[in-house]
């Protein structure tokens, strides 16, 4: 019976989907951008309400491609050898007298993608803003903790002492719309203290009559920039043009459902996920089922 899993954690499930999930994002980011124009400076809880719908569809899909890639495997060798660490199947049959009900499919893969959802706003901190390239006129990606990684400023020129401060942010966090941290080595130039928002565009929202009516004020921080993203801004903001930065960083996040097979198969820290996942996973059965049953009325009218 195929419907009794247990988790087994493998390298080879690790590196399927980390990789998967990479490209993953990478490709999803490419959709938002050039198909609905969105990006992480866009309305924020926009960014997150899209950015959670995002990041699940790939940890869904980085499972899928994990799962066909175990099934592959298994294709190529015998099923009675045990690959105990490098492919351990992940979900291979129980050999305990468990209900299917217990370890269904349906609820590995929504404690995975619980477990993955968690780990990734943990390690990202920027409430899925990652899962969208980044403006060059607005706040980028990476822009997260602005007390603690960004500087106030009034002057149109960053001071000395802002610069330096800028280069320790920025070998914290990286570029705010690439996040790369190599900018410190290119020519010994090191990371920009960029204007956010840049001086033209604020000066043009002060002047906006909603913001005169309201007093809103439009404060400008620095924020650490490379060289690279300095020189598409310019060009940018002169023309008021969408230029949109799409990024493919090393990351922790990345590592999100990776992390995620690995905790799943501690049974103490699956009992916790469990309080969540088996309503979750009770409802999408449920919902499967009336689903199949109303296709199955449906094509029996059609026979009458």
């Amino acid at each position: 019976d195929d419907k009794n899993y247990a988790i087994r954690p493998s390298i080879f499930s690790a590196v399927v989907l980390t990789s998967s999930f990479t490209i993953l994002q990478h490709a999803a980011q490419h959709v938002h951008g050039k198909l609905f124009g969105l990006h992480a400076g866009r309305f924020g809880p926009l960014v997150a309400a899209a950015g959670l719908l995002s990041v699940s569809g790939t940890l869904i899909g980085s499972q899928l491609i994990e799962k066909l890639s175990i099934q592959a495997v298994e294709s190529f060798y015998p099923r009675e050898l045990k690959f105990s660490l490098l492919f351990a199947d992940l979900r291979t049959k129980m050999k305990s007298t468990t209900s299917s009900e217990t370890n269904s499919p349906i609820l590995v893969s929504i404690r995975q993608l619980l477990v993955g959802l968690s780990m990734y706003c943990i390690t990202e901190k920027g409430y899925f803003k990652s899962a969208f390239p980044s403006s060059i006129t607005s706040l980028g990606a990476f822009a997260v903790f602005k007390h603690w990684n960004s500087i106030p400023t009034l002057d149109p020129i960053a001071t000395a002492a802002q610069r330096s401060t800028i280069q320790s942010i920025g070998r914290r966090i990286g570029c705010h719309h690439c996040g790369s941290r190599r900018s410190i080595s290119e020519l010994g130039n090191g990371f920009i203290a960029d204007h956010m928002p840049p001086t033209k565009i604020a000066l043009e929202l002060r002047q906006k009559w909603y913001n005169k009516l309201f007093h809103r004020k439009i404060e400008q921080r620095l924020w650490p920039q490379c060289q690279s993203c300095f020189r598409k801004q310019g060009p940018a903001v002169r023309k008021g043009s969408l230029e949109l930065i799409y990024h493919l960083r090393p990351r922790l996040y990345l590592l999100a459902p990776a992390t995620a097979m690995f905790l799943c198969a501690n049974n103490e820290f699956m009992e916790v996920v469990d309080r969540i996942a088996r309503p979750i996973a009770d409802f999408v059965d449920e919902a499967d089922k009336q689903l199949k049953l109303f296709y199955e009325i449906e094509r029996k009218k059609k026979f009458k």
